[in-house]
């Protein structure tokens, strides 16, 4: 019986009623970022680091690729969120001194990246094609 053991039924995720407020506050963000800025990725070859992202981000889109180039494994390249934009739509509801900003800020951050990330690498290996071409594409619609 022993060998089985892991084959015991999961316990059910206990949500408790701060954990609903800070998904709530996420979903409230990310719906307004999709509203205002677009969730799509822009291309930006003039974006050289990090740090220069951050120094201009009042500027840019939410979902930045940049420093596209071939190294000896393949196409690499670079994608920063812009964390301005979001804390910018997170103040809509909280305030900046609320003890789930930072929290809150940090999750949306995380997650739109990740899966900007994920849809961009899936669609490079769909199509093959540069992450610059993608993010050109989006841009026509």
């Amino acid at each position: 019986m022993a060998i089985f053991g892991w084959f015991r039924k999961a316990r059910p995720k206990v949500e408790t009623p701060e954990m609903d407020l800070e998904q709530t506050l996420r979903s409230l963000v990310m719906a307004g970022l999709s509203k205002s800025d677009g969730l799509s990725p822009r291309y930006r070859p003039d974006i050289r680091s990090e740090e220069d992202f951050e120094a201009r981000s009042a500027d840019l889109p939410l979902v930045v690729v940049w420093g596209e180039h071939e190294t000896s494994e393949g196409l690499a390249f670079s994608m920063s969120i812009n964390a301005h934009l979001v804390e910018t739509m997170l103040l809509e509801f909280v305030s900046s001194d609320d003890h789930w900003f930072r929290p809150v800020r940090n999750r949306v951050i995380e997650d739109l990246k990740s899966t900007s990330m994920a849809a961009m690498m899936n669609t490079i290996e769909a199509t093959n094609a540069p992450p610059s071409a993608i993010c050109q594409s989006l841009d026509m619609y």
